[in-house]
């Protein structure tokens, strides 16, 4: 799928303003969800950067250009800007150039999650002066998914990423009568955001969004929430049912028990080894005898043992076997 198509100009290493006006730099720019490419309108010569392969991306101004700077992880450099076509004569698109960062920060943050805001921004590490608010923000994209609430800057390469399940506090408070937002975390780090629009060529505060964005990032954590109560009850259900196994008999059917731990026929077997082993247990045919000196300890590691669970192959975060959908990245399984 085309996320963004348009003529525009792509030159890779240091450039000159020349080179990057110039008509030999000049072709067709395309952006999917894989990469970035660009073919050359003289000699059709197509340059592909993969997104995995993204390290860094500006948006810049460069002498009269708007201008895509992009850096990869094997060190290298890259300028691009989109144009229009107006009149017979192919001139540089601020408006679309910056419409392209967009596509590509939508793409690089939200990591196949499905995006619930997305706006313009403020941001600051911390509090904004109290004087002159614009004076320490950084000015960029935010981007609302249920795992991570991130900012990308234009002009910088760093990308805050928070946790949406580290967010502590979300306080809406009021500076100079601009509405903003402070976020504070679970280990006391301070942000603050606020949602801009431009307005006659300046970067102003909007009064539509910040209300939404409040109220959708306060969801989206209420909802993780959620999802992690949901699943500490499955991890107490699971040691429940062990409990009520072994308050019965010491000799515990092995197909009972790996039922109720819902674990993978390989993963059991080889952790039924490991408890032989470490609580001195004893396995008779298709039964495992427990010792009942090391009852609490077993209890204790098997409440403990990120191997009873399944890794989930998005955020790589450790969940329980039967979560069809990964409460940490929301990704479905």
């Amino acid at each position: 799928m085309n996320y963004f198509e348009s003529i525009g100009s792509f030159n890779s290493g240091k450039t000159s303003h020349k080179a990057l006006t110039s008509k030999k730099s000049r072709g067709i720019i395309t952006l999917t969800d894989q990469g970035l490419s660009f073919q050359s309108e003289k000699d059709k010569i197509i340059n592909q950067i993969k997104i995995i392969d993204i390290n860094n991306f500006y948006f810049k101004r460069r002498h009269n250009l708007h201008v895509i700077e992009l850096e990869d992880i094997h060190g290298n450099s890259y300028s691009t800007h989109a144009m229009i076509k107006k009149n017979d004569t192919i001139l540089a698109s601020k408006y679309e150039t910056e419409n392209l960062f967009r596509h590509l920060t939508r793409i690089v943050l939200k990591k196949d999650k499905t995006i619930f805001f997305e706006v313009k921004s403020g941001f600051w590490n911390g509090l904004p002066n109290i004087l002159n608010w614009k004076s320490n923000m950084e000015s960029g994209i935010i981007i609302l998914t249920e795992d991570y609430l991130s900012f990308k800057a234009y002009e910088k390469g760093e990308i805050r990423a928070l946790y949406v399940l580290n967010i502590n506090k979300i306080i809406p408070f009021l500076q100079k009568s601009t509405k903003m937002v402070q976020i504070e975390m679970s280990n006391k780090d301070l942000y603050t955001c606020i949602p801009l629009r431009e307005k006659f060529g300046r970067q102003v505060p909007d009064k539509n969004k910040i209300d939404k964005f409040i109220e959708l990032l306060n969801q989206v954590k209420m909802y993780k929430e959620s999802e992690q109560l949901k699943l500490k009850d499955l991890e107490k259900e699971r040691l429940d049912q062990i409990k009520s196994m072994i308050a019965v008999s010491t000799r515990l059917k092995l197909k009972m028990m790996r039922i109720a731990l819902n674990l993978d026929e390989k993963i059991f077997t080889k952790k039924i080894f490991e408890w032989a082993k470490k609580f001195n247990f004893i396995i008779d045919g298709d039964y495992l005898i427990v010792n009942p000196e090391y009852i609490s300890d077993f209890l204790q590691d098997l409440g403990e043992d990120q191997s009873l669970k399944v890794q989930c192959a998005f955020c790589q975060k450790f969940i329980e076997p039967n979560v069809r959908i990964c409460p940490y990245c929301g990704v479905t399984l």
